[in-house]
Parts: structure tokens; C-alpha cells; sequence
């Protein structure tokens, strides 16, 4: 139980690696699209709880959910999170009255900023990026802005050309 929490990326790339089982690997990675789209559908329903008069979500948690497990399981999880992300994406969209396309608008900029976040981890940090260095924590809240301010241009277009939204584009953004 404790070994994953201390090393999760050795843990999960056994599973994915050459050598493992293919029955195991894809069990593994369906499993892990499963959880991850249940996670983000929870974490996304929360923040449809304040959604704002316009329409808009005041905050989305769920972004962390997907850009944590991609950062914390490596490249290996990018394939299954992405499946989760825009999988629990559509579904929560269209639970709160957004069209399909305009649905899948915003599944593929939320997966897009998973993919962005964790790539610039991997890319500024390495494979064994972790939270004990005030540079890595820097790093990290940095990523994420800049990830979801590219999520967000996606994700205005998207209301604004699939659910005709009114609203100012520098005020969906």
C-alpha cells in the first residue's frame, strides 16, 4: 500500500513496461482511465456547484486531478488520463446543458492542459519531478498557469461558438 505513494512512477512503469503482460498492461491502463474519469467527473460536479450566472465555472479542481496523475505516473499515463479527462468531460458538460460539440470542445482543452502541465514538468524538471524544492513548487504553480491559460483560450472558443455564449471573450477566458 505505502510503496505506491512513495513511488508511484516505478510502481506504474512495471505494469507498462515491454515485458509485462499485455492482458495486465491493458487492465492497468483501462483501470486507471476508469478511476481518473470518475475523479475528474466528482471534482468537475463541484465546481458546477458555483457555476456563475453566465455559465461559467468560478474554479475547476478537476484540472488538477488530470495534470497530477500525469505528472506523478509519467508518460506512460498520458494515453489513459487523456481518456478519462475528456471522457468525464463530455459527460459533465452535457449534465449541465452544453451542447455535444460545444462538449467536446472543452474535453479536448481540458485534456490539452493536462498534457501541457505535465509536459512542461517533465521537460523543465525530469521524470523524477517532486514537490521538495522550492523551484519545483515554483515550477509547478507556473505549468499550471500557463496550462490553464491555454485551456482557456480552447475552452472560450468553445462556449462561445458552440453554446453562443454572449459573454465577452476576455471574460470567458
Amino acid at each position: 500500500g505505502g510503496e505506491i505513494l512513495q513511488n508511484p512512477l516505478k510502481q506504474v512503469q512495471q505494469y507498462w513496461s515491454p515485458a509485462a503482460d499485455p492482458i495486465q498492461r491493458w487492465a492497468v491502463t483501462i483501470g486507471l482511465a476508469i478511476a481518473v474519469g470518475i475523479a475528474y467527473f466528482l471534482a468537475a460536479r463541484l465546481s458546477y456547484l458555483l457555476i456563475l450566472p453566465d455559465g461559467l465555472a468560478v474554479f475547476w479542481p478537476a484540472a488538477g486531478v488530470s495534470s497530477g496523475v500525469m505528472i506523478a505516473l509519467g508518460r506512460p499515463a498520458r494515453l489513459p488520463v487523456v481518456v478519462g479527462t475528456m471522457a468525464a468531460t463530455i459527460v459533465v458538460n452535457l449534465m449541465g446543458d452544453r451542447t455535444f460539440l460545444g462538449a467536446i470542445g472543452f474535453a479536448l482543452s481540458n485534456a490539452g492542459e493536462a498534457l501541457l502541465t505535465a509536459w512542461l514538468i517533465e521537460h523543465y524538471f525530469g521524470s523524477d519531478f517532486s514537490l521538495d524544492k522550492v523551484g519545483h513548487v515554483l515550477g509547478l504553480v507556473a505549468a499550471a498557469i500557463v496550462g490553464a491559460a491555454a485551456s482557456g483560450v480552447g475552452a472560450g472558443l468553445s462556449y462561445m461558438r458552440a453554446d453562443s455564449s454572449l459573454a465577452p471573450i476576455l471574460t470567458t477566458w
